[in-house]
């Protein structure tokens, strides 16, 4: 479905773009050590451009912190997952270190999942 999608960088100004949704998944648990700081990936086409948007946002509920925001582009599934061992590590900013191994094989598999549901039988756009 054709929606506005806007994604935010910290620091950086918000892009709007029409596109689609392809899926968003995230670490967040009700209870435990995914409870207080969470990671969230969306992964989105932009009409008429090849590839995909992926926005990365590391979340957090404790009083005095705040999210912090990454958009990067990818050309296929592939580099969508690249993006994830790239960015996805540790709390930004801080030196914190919780963001484990098993975190990021979540999100790959669950990303993995979602995009194949999605995107499947369809060929990947290409780079122009």
């Amino acid at each position: 479905m054709n929606e506005e999608i806007t994604l935010t960088e910290t620091g950086k100004g918000p892009i709007k773009f029409m596109g689609e949704t392809i899926c968003v998944v995230s670490t967040f648990e009700q209870e435990g050590p995914n409870s207080g700081r969470w990671w969230k990936v969306g992964v989105y086409t932009a009409n008429g451009a090849p590839g995909y948007w992926v926005g990365i946002g590391h979340l957090t509920s404790w009083l005095g912190e705040r999210h912090f925001y990454k958009r990067r582009e990818a050309l296929n599934l592939k580099s969508i997952l690249g993006l994830i061992d790239r960015h996805v590590k540790n709390y930004p900013e801080r030196d914190i270190t919780e963001t484990t191994e098993e975190d990021r094989n979540k999100l790959k598999t669950k990303i993995k999942e979602k995009f194949n549901e999605r995107v499947g039988g369809k060929m990947e756009p290409q780079p122009l």
